[in-house]
């Protein structure tokens, strides 16, 4: 009995300690009824009006990344699901259209740190209202009352990506507090014939050295989520997945255009790609490879073999982040035609 109650005091210990960090208020404030809107949190019924203001209204401009329909439909039915660890707020005008949607989610898969990710979205005829202030103020309180509930003793970061030529939203950031953490380039390619050599040449270097490069299965899941979680660490204070929350995240892979690194019968490197509203488009968002294999090119040829005879196609683009900072002089990818479609940068409060 004596070590139960010193756990539980030592909870209450923590949990007092986080909420000092935290000093999250009373009432999350819905924006005021003078600006025109009036606000609820989304239902089920209100997906489809989400993604169709998402898809007018966000996109490159906002984020850095084009809408996926597919990837909104399937995070706006988890958050809606999981009130405990996320919360949303719809604004609609007097005719009942959506204009105005704001989202907060505490991954509560935390190990090192408990992250809040905000995203928002108002509809460009509703801008200059002060709407995007006053979400962003709902967005902090919301996700400091949602990290005190969680209880967890950690260190704390609300998150948010933005394109880093949208002004607007940047400052928006800045005046409420965030600062910005890492910047990401999202680089392109355009896949013509003269890069099927370049793509052919991957290949063969793989094989050269031992390695199979094989389409991602479902059977290979378990043991891809162990390598990424191992290399996620590492990378922008990322958090590893449990196998609930992989599961989520790979409802959002393109199958048919993701690949895994094989060594014998161990995977070594992965490069996964997403679903997205363009059919030719493939958008390497998740990939890596083992830390001992690094700096030996393998991570290059393993976008390169996209462009490969087995695997790419004529009038594919393929797109992926690069963290700026990893090679300031030269993206690794530029010297292949590479070039920077947009840029992103991941804004954070710290507590």
């Amino acid at each position: 009995m004596t070590i139960n109650s010193q756990s539980r005091a030592d909870d209450a210990s923590d949990t007092k300690s986080l909420v000092r960090r935290l000093n999250p208020p009373a009432v999350a404030a819905h924006p005021g009824a003078h600006l025109g809107l009036s606000w609820r949190p989304i239902t089920q019924e209100d997906i489809d009006c989400v993604v169709g203001l998402m898809q007018e209204s966000a996109g490159e401009t906002l984020t850095g990344d084009r809408v996926s329909t597919r990837t909104a439909r399937s995070e706006l039915d988890f958050v809606i699901k999981h009130p405990d660890s996320a919360d949303t707020l719809g604004g609609w005008n007097s005719n009942g259209e959506l204009k105005a949607f704001a989202m907060v989610e505490v991954n509560s898969d935390a190990l090192t740190e408990i992250q809040a990710d905000a995203f928002a979205v108002v509809c460009g005829a509703w801008r200059g209202r002060g709407i995007g202030r006053l979400l962003l103020e709902w967005q902090d309180a919301r996700a400091r009352q949602l990290i005190a509930m969680d209880g967890r003793d950690l260190p704390v970061s609300i998150r948010s990506v933005v394109n880093s030529d949208n002004l607007d939203r940047r400052r928006l950031l800045a005046a409420g507090g965030f600062s910005p953490y890492i910047k990401k380039n999202l680089l392109y390619k355009d896949v013509t014939e003269e890069d099927f050599k370049t793509g052919d040449q991957a290949l063969a270097r793989f094989k050269e050295q031992g390695f199979d490069l094989i389409p991602f299965t479902a059977e290979l899941t378990e043991e891809l989520r162990r390598l990424h979680n191992r290399l996620s660490l590492s990378k922008e204070r990322l958090q590893p997945y449990s196998k609930d929350n992989w599961l989520k995240l790979s409802q959002s892979f393109d199958p048919e255009h993701s690949f895994v690194l094989r060594s014998e019968s161990n995977i070594i490197g992965y490069a996964i790609s997403v679903l997205t509203d363009d059919p030719t488009e493939r958008l390497i968002r998740h990939y890596g490879v083992e830390r001992g294999l690094r700096n030996r090119g393998i991570g290059t040829d393993l976008i390169l073999s996209f462009m490969s005879t087995e695997i790419g196609q004529v009038g594919n683009v393929i797109v992926v982040p690069v963290i700026a900072d990893a090679d300031p002089q030269n993206h690794f990818l530029s010297k292949f035609g590479f070039a920077e479609r947009a840029a992103q940068i991941l804004y954070t409060i710290d507590l």
